[in-house]
């Protein structure tokens, strides 16, 4: 899935705010042509008009009307990371766990940076199911995981956001899926793995696992082989599979919490990575709800 490029969308809200291509685009320190080829890649990635002349003047269409206070949420959570992760100096070792789907992203954007700007410090990191990373908080063998609920808001931690789950194929299935539907999952029981079977059964539709490993990766090439069909969030795709629209999908889906949890005393340089998990979970999940908006 294609990720919308900070700058761009900053080249579209100042353009709004500024009341023209021109002004926005000395702001970004662009030429005029070089911004407006900007505006062009983002309404492309959206697949609709953000803006129309109105005369001498441009103003918002529909789609740009629901995508500014969106680009504005996400262009205020990029900018509140950047400046958190130059902070002060932190040191010693923090041990965090991440559900598999979020792991990649989290790499790139937060985990990275933050040990590239902070070498004294020693980070541990471990992506497994949500049950096992849960046990080993539990243990004492984490400070802090970022795993996937189904439960309430009132359960353990801090829920940070709450994504959509989608039936996930290939961009090649153009098909109805038949029954029964024939299902990539995890092993046991998750929260993606509760939620398919009660809508499955909800719609009156027969169903069957083909496929169960305990390794995300394999499930995606489970998916990739055409062996059947998998329930995950929209993040962390690869770039061959795809959200199964509505009109093809076997019925619909609830969302799902990201959850925060952490163990109690964690240090300081734990506090300072549970306000960029904060920061980037909420960036993730903005830029979800602006494709859904577009």
């Amino acid at each position: 899935m294609r990720n919308l490029d900070i700058a761009v969308l900053r080249t579209f809200v100042l353009t709004v705010d500024r009341g023209g291509l021109g002004r926005a685009a000395e702001a970004v320190g662009r030429s005029q042509p070089a911004a407006s080829l900007q505006l062009r890649r983002l309404e492309d990635e959206v697949g609709r008009p953000l803006l129309r002349r109105k005369g001498r003047r441009l103003e918002l269409t529909e789609a740009g009307a629901a995508l500014l206070p969106l680009a504005r949420q996400l262009i205020e959570m990029h900018d509140g990371m950047v400046a958190a992760i130059a902070r002060p100096s932190l040191n010693g070792q923090v041990r965090l766990g991440v559900a598999q789907d979020l792991a990649d992203s989290l790499l790139t954007a937060t985990l990275a940076p933050l040990t590239r700007a902070h070498p004294a410090l020693d980070l541990l990191v471990r992506t497994d199911k949500t049950s096992e990373l849960s046990a080993a908080l539990a243990a004492g063998e984490l400070d802090i995981a970022l795993v996937f609920d189904d439960g309430d808001a009132e359960g353990p931690g801090e829920v940070l956001a709450r994504l959509p789950m989608r039936w996930i194929g290939r961009r090649t299935d153009m098909a109805r899926i038949a029954d029964p539907v024939r299902l990539v999952a995890f092993e046991g029981s998750c929260a993606f793995n509760r939620a398919a079977e009660a809508a499955l059964a909800e719609a009156g539709r027969p169903w069957r696992r083909v496929f169960t490993s305990a390794s995300l990766s394999s499930q995606w090439s489970a998916i990739r082989a055409g062996l059947g069909i998998g329930v995950r969030t929209p993040l962390g795709l690869p770039d061959d599979l795809t959200p199964l629209p509505a009109r093809l999908a076997p019925c619909p889906l609830p969302s799902v919490s990201v959850r925060l949890l952490r163990r109690p005393g964690a240090s300081p340089a734990a506090d300072h990575l549970v306000g960029l998990l904060r920061l980037e979970i909420g960036r993730l999940a903005a830029q979800t709800e602006l494709r859904d908006a577009a």
